[in-house]
């Protein structure tokens, strides 16, 4: 990925302002788990799904090291998303190449969902699902959109691949209000048995397929807001979504400077809203984070300029690795 292209709001333009005030919720929220003794698993279900995990662990590790965190802080977060992670995810817990959570009862439960798919169908559920990851940037911004999107899968049912996807909080009334009371629906899951096409994922949940998708979908099932729906008639569903997404992404792009930095606040904050409900936390930003933003410019010198890949992984590396001294990189702290 090209972290230099994030929209609206880079986090590497914002995060070094507010890294030590985002480190102390972070650590908050550990402390209020460790008091509550709350089960991992309860804790991985309230945070939306294991890439939301994935992405604040990079995000959470990398603020550690701005805001000179110390190794005993560092390792406590690391283990607070792994633990999470562990809990949740049967194989492969940092999406190296497959995101599996479901057992072999709840994928036998899905298979009998399924019905025969056909080019026309791969099609619609296609355009469904590219309108649904172009609202979720609207919504959550290009750092954000794990929490509205998630692949799962593959699946190995014989010589098929089953993959799911699940496209969840369409409709945050706490982060937006009434702006999105027209959006159709809040959970659209999407069930695809593909033949000879293979599928992988990323850390971050983008979706890699390799095969033919159209002709080789063989079958297929469709579920919105928890009920089964018929694919035919979805073309309105799309409509409306497509239509929503411009107008969300045009409302976000659209905010003052002011109000832009507020916005990414809380949408980094909604990462959390289930699970600060869950410890009696409140989820959106602290008046310190809020003080820390303000009145401030982004910043635009953070990243280095790399001669070759091998330093820019090096970067990344001491970045978020939690056992490295962030005097290695100290010339990016002072802030």
């Amino acid at each position: 990925m090209d972290v230099s292209t994030l929209k609206p709001i880079n986090f590497v333009e914002i995060d070094p302002l507010y890294a030590k005030e985002w480190v102390k919720k972070i650590l908050l929220i550990i402390e209020k788990q460790k008091e509550l003794q709350l089960p991992w698993k309860n804790l991985a279900l309230a945070m939306h799904c294991p890439s939301v995990k994935r992405c604040e662990m990079i995000l959470a590790l990398v603020n550690s090291k701005l805001a000179k965190a110390n190794l005993r802080e560092r390792i406590e977060i690391a283990n607070f998303y792994k633990n999470m992670l562990t809990a949740v995810c049967l194989d492969d817990p940092f999406a190296i190449k497959k995101n599996i959570v479901h057992n072999k009862n709840k994928i036998k439960k899905i298979l009998k969902k399924l019905k025969p798919a056909s080019p026309s169908f791969a099609k619609k559920l296609g355009r469904l699902s590219n309108a649904c990851y172009n609202l979720s940037y609207g919504i959550y911004s290009d750092i954000n959109p794990q929490i509205c999107y998630e692949n799962f899968g593959p699946y190995k049912i014989g010589d098929e691949r089953l993959v799911i996807k699940k496209f969840q909080n369409l409709k945050p009334h706490e982060l937006w209000g009434s702006i999105v009371n027209d959006i159709p629906c809040n959970l659209i899951k999407i069930y695809c048995l593909y033949k000879n096409v293979e599928f992988s994922v990323d850390i971050a949940s983008h979706a890699k397929f390799k095969g033919d998708t159209i002709n080789g979908l063989k079958y297929c099932a469709l579920e919105v807001d928890g009920k089964s729906y018929d694919i035919n008639k979805i073309d309105s569903l799309i409509e409306k979504i497509e239509l929503k997404s411009i107008k969300m992404w045009k409302n976000l792009t659209s905010l003052g400077f002011g109000e832009a930095k507020i916005k990414y606040l809380e949408q980094r904050c909604y990462n959390y809203i289930n699970i600060c409900k869950l410890l009696g936390l409140d989820w959106r930003p602290t008046k310190e984070m809020l003080e820390a933003v303000k009145n401030k410019k982004l910043v635009k010198d953070f990243l280095p300029k790399f001669n070759n890949p091998e330093e820019e992984t090096r970067f990344w590396r001491i970045m978020i690795d939690p056992r490295v001294n962030p005097k290695e990189v100290s010339q990016y702290f002072n802030r």
